[in-house]
């Protein structure tokens, strides 16, 4: 099952024009857009308020007839539908506008994604520099002492371990 997005309505008077693009990015199909066309629509200001709906939401599921459109919103759950004299639903390729903004929206996802490996990166660090720390503790700790104590070796080998996993990783 495949979501659309409202990308773009075009009021031409009396046609109505509306372009739905998938949720999700369709590399399998030449013409993925759902693009409906309202001839003489029963009620502009209906029709109005629906497409607001449809703005601020995803299609989940559509049916058509000749005279309607009918779109099952994932905001309220409820069918919300666009009646005129004629009704037209067809599938286009995606326009250059619309590649455009799946381009930039695929740029800001990188970014997010390289922002976020960036400060998990430098928490990494700060973790191995606190562990390496606490094994130069320990050691000077060792040092200092002049009996054996196997309970700093052992914490000893212990950090070694954890800062040799945390370097793996």
């Amino acid at each position: 099952m495949t979501w659309y997005s409202l990308a773009s309505t075009i009021d031409e008077g009396d046609v109505v024009v509306v372009r739905f693009v998938p949720g999700d990015f369709v590399t399998d199909s030449t013409e993925p857009v759902l693009v409906v066309r309202v001839h003489e629509p029963s009620d502009r200001q209906a029709t109005l308020e629906v497409l607001g709906k449809m703005r601020d939401s995803s299609i989940v599921e559509y049916t058509s007839t000749p005279t309607s459109f009918t779109a099952l919103l994932d905001s309220d759950w409820e069918e919300s539908t666009i009646r005129g004299a004629s009704v037209g639903i067809f599938l286009e390729p995606y326009s250059t506008s619309e590649l455009l903004d799946l381009a930039k929206g695929f740029m800001d996802q990188l970014q997010a994604e390289t922002s976020r490996n960036y400060a998990k990166s430098r928490r990494i660090s700060e973790i191995e520099r606190f562990v390496s720390d606490l094994i130069t503790r320990a050691d000077v700790k060792k040092s200092q002492s002049s009996r054996s104590c196997s309970i700093v070796d052992g914490q000893i080998d212990v950090l070694t371990r954890v800062l040799n996993r945390i370097r793996d990783a």
